[in-house]
Order: C-alpha cells, then structure tokens, then sequence
C-alpha cells in the first residue's frame, strides 16, 4: 500500500467518523427535545458486574494482520435510572470500569504463551432505554442503546520478554468514542444484562512495529458482555 492510499484511506476514515458524531449528536438532540417536556418519576440506581470479552480489530502482533482472539476480562459499575412519567423511555447514564484487549499468537519461532493486550478505561454511557414488555409487574425486559465515552486508565503489551506500557509509549489513545446496545432482564429488583459494544473511534496513536504490534488500518475495540446486577 502507498503512502497516498494511506493518506487517502485515512480520510475516509476521518470523514465516516465525523459523520457518525454528527448523527450520534443529531439523535441525542433529537431524543432530549422530545422528551424535554416530560417529567421525570422516581429515580432509581443500579449496581452490576460480570463478564466482559473482547478483542482489537485490524490490530496484528509481530504482523500484518488481524488474527486476534477474544479476551476475557471484566465489566463492574452502576447507573442512574431517569424515567420519564407515562412513557416507556428512560434515560440511563452510568460509569463503569471496562477490561478490553485481545489474545494473540505470534510469528516468532519459539513463541510459548500468547502475547496479550490488556486495557482498563473508566466508561461513560449514556443510554435510551426503551422498556419492551411488563409481565405481573415482577418482570420487566429493556432494550437500551446509546453512544459512550471513555478514559484509558491502562494499557499494557505483555508477552514472552515482552512487556509495554502503551500509554507511556505515546501509543494507544485515551480517549474513546462508541456506541453501544444491550437488552436487560429485570425480576424485581433483580436483572440480567447481555450487550455488545463498539468504539468510533480508532484507539492506536502509532504502530510500534514488529516484535510488538503492527497496523495499516484503524483498530477498534469490539466487546461483548454479560453482567448481574441490583436496583435499589
């Protein structure tokens, strides 16, 4: 690939992104106005935790190459429930801590463990939730849905003599934009959550080359997870 398909590619990217802000900011706008006249019911908090697994897509170690594997790492926080009267939206923002990365093998002869890519950021959702159906009043299931943001507390390469800090590096970024959406489970006071998450944004500020990591594109976190929770 040339550095002018480079140069050309990268503005694609810069472009599709710039027009995902303006819509992601587009529907915000348009949800908050109409339900600005709305009023607002009992508030409600959640705490939750559980599962999280992930991996960084167009991201290759000691490679050109995407062959990473899912990371499992975790997921634990809580949110406040903001429901508007005679509706069935909420508006649900939370703040979690997140661990991302990916598993990766390696070209290098010799290579016994996986390298691994472990991250942690503080997270910032800011969902919609819709609640789709109310049974006997004890059980409840929600669809929520909405963009986040978040702050990289750490990033770390470890592997067979391989061990980096990505932030002191210069390079992966610590600020993130993405969207997400998960469906909820609630019997009482009690629920079950399953989302999928995936940044806008790209996530690596420069390749640090073989042996550590190699990338032409724009790699992205892509996460999926499962957490149990509590409303109070």
């Amino acid at each position: 690939m040339t550095y002018l398909q480079i140069f050309q590619l990268n503005i694609n990217v810069t472009m599709t992104l710039f027009k995902n802000l303006l819509l992601s900011a587009g529907l915000l706008l348009a949800t908050g106005s109409a339900l600005s006249a709305q009023e607002l019911g009992k508030l409600h908090y959640r705490a939750e935790g559980g599962l999280a697994i992930s991996r960084i897509s167009a991201l290759g170690v000691d490679h050109n190459g995407d062959e990473g594997k899912y990371l499992p790492s975790f997921r634990a926080g809580g949110s406040l429930v903001m429901p508007f009267e005679n509706t069935i939206f909420s508006f649900t923002p939370g703040l979690y801590v997140v661990g991302r990365g990916e598993k990766q093998g390696t070209l290098n002869s010799g290579q016994k463990s996986a390298t691994t890519i472990q991250t942690y950021a503080l997270q910032l959702p800011l969902d919609l939730s819709f609640r789709l159906a109310t049974i006997a009043e004890k059980h409840r299931i929600f669809l929520n849905a909405g963009p986040y943001f978040a702050y990289g507390l750490s990033a770390k390469l470890a592997g067979d003599n391989l061990n980096r800090d990505l932030y002191k590096e210069n390079a992966f970024k610590r600020f993130e934009f993405g969207v997400g959406a998960n469906l909820m489970y609630q019997y009482k006071r009690v629920y079950l959550r399953g989302g999928m998450e995936a940044s806008l944004t790209g996530v690596v500020k420069r390749s640090l080359g073989a042996p550590s990591y190699v990338s032409l594109r724009t790699p992205r976190y892509l996460t999926s997870y499962v957490t149990l929770g509590y409303e109070f």
